[in-house]
């Protein structure tokens, strides 16, 4: 046990040598301004419990009025920008106040008790957002502590994004602007499928001079492809085969439109017309139209099939398609041979009887 001149000693500095006890148990201590008397029983300490306060709340070191004593305040409520906070408290034994001990700890933060020794000073920064107690304990110069102390509710307040309410609002939104967009596709692929008809419907007109019209506002695209007595065939910008339809199975000799698909010209163009062929895809990429070209595709079977060509482009978001709508020509040609053939023998027949006379 330690004492000094504020447990009421007359001086501040003793001489060990100078020390003696009397008969009677008195203690005489001397020193350098002289000696006194004093029995150790009249020594005692305080078993008291003593008061301890918040006394000041500050946030970025500025003092926070509440119109009242800081002690009186159960809770404190801050924002996400309060990112610095301290308190300052007191033990309310004034018998020695240097000799006061503090200890302090942030319930929801903090595992253990901080020691601060003397001193009344305790800051946080940074603290998520939740809810805290802070509690503070204190001791006099005896030992004796106040384990309850004083303490205070902190409620920190999180940023308007990490609430429940605007999480809530955003997944609302997002489902909302997804459905949206989903509507828009929607639309989108409706007003394009009619382009698509309207624009199949006239190319199929012009090609088909001797063809009723198709309705156009009735039927969709695809069934105006199936029914089409030519063969229609949808490229990529790579040449390979996206879609067919029946005809243009029967026309390429495979049993269905499913052997097509995924595979390029190169495929079914004779090689001696194939670099003509490729030639053609960048006239039609570049005039958006290609008509009535004579060219031969190998079936399936190994045949040589004469066919005219027929073909558009089509551009959907940014990406280019080739329509080709192929008719089998291999009859007309034999009409015509046999008509020049025709001619031909007239020809030489009435030559022949020019001669004779």
């Amino acid at each position: 046990v330690n004492y000094s001149s504020a447990d009421g000693f007359p001086f501040r500095t003793f001489d060990e040598t100078t020390f003696i006890r009397t008969h009677d148990g008195l203690f005489c201590i001397g020193g350098a301004d002289g000696f006194f008397l004093f029995h150790p029983d009249d020594l005692r300490k305080s078993g008291l419990e003593p008061p301890v306060v918040i006394t000041s709340f500050k946030i970025f070191n500025r003092e926070i009025p509440f119109g009242r004593p800081i002690y009186e305040v159960p809770e404190i409520t801050l924002t996400h920008r309060d990112l610095f906070f301290s308190f300052e408290t007191a033990v309310l034994d004034f018998t020695s106040p240097a000799h006061n001990r503090y200890s302090y700890k942030m319930e929801g933060f903090d595992k253990v008790w901080v020691d601060t020794g003397n001193r009344r000073y305790m800051s946080y920064t940074n603290l998520n957002p939740g809810t805290y107690t802070f509690r503070v304990r204190g001791a006099n110069k005896d030992g004796v502590w106040n384990e309850k102390g004083a303490s205070v509710r902190i409620v920190i307040m999180p940023p308007f994004w990490k609430t429940w309410w605007f999480r809530i609002g955003v997944f609302l939104l997002c489902i909302g602007t997804g459905f949206g967009f989903h509507f828009a596709r929607v639309e989108t692929i409706k007003r394009q499928s009619t382009r698509l008809e309207r624009l199949v419907a006239e190319r199929t007109r012009e090609l088909e001079k001797k063809r009723a019209e198709l309705e156009q506002s009735e039927h969709r695209y695809r069934s105006l492809v199936e029914t089409s007595p030519d063969a229609i065939v949808l490229f990529d910008t790579e040449g390979r085969v996206n879609m067919a339809n029946r005809r243009a199975a029967d026309l390429f000799g495979v049993a269905h439109t499913g052997l097509l698909v995924g595979k390029t010209f190169k495929d079914f163009i004779d090689p001696e017309d194939l670099d003509r062929f490729t030639n053609l895809k960048d006239i039609i990429k570049e005039k958006g139209v290609l008509r009535d070209v004579t060219l031969s595709i190998i079936r399936n079977e190994g045949d040589i099939l004469p066919v005219e060509l027929n073909a558009l482009v089509i551009k959907e978001n940014e990406t280019y398609y080739y329509m080709g709508v192929f008719r089998d020509i291999s009859e007309r040609m034999r009409m015509e041979a046999e008509h020049i053939e025709r001619e031909r023998m007239r020809g030489i027949i009435e030559t022949a009887g020019a001669a004779c006379h």
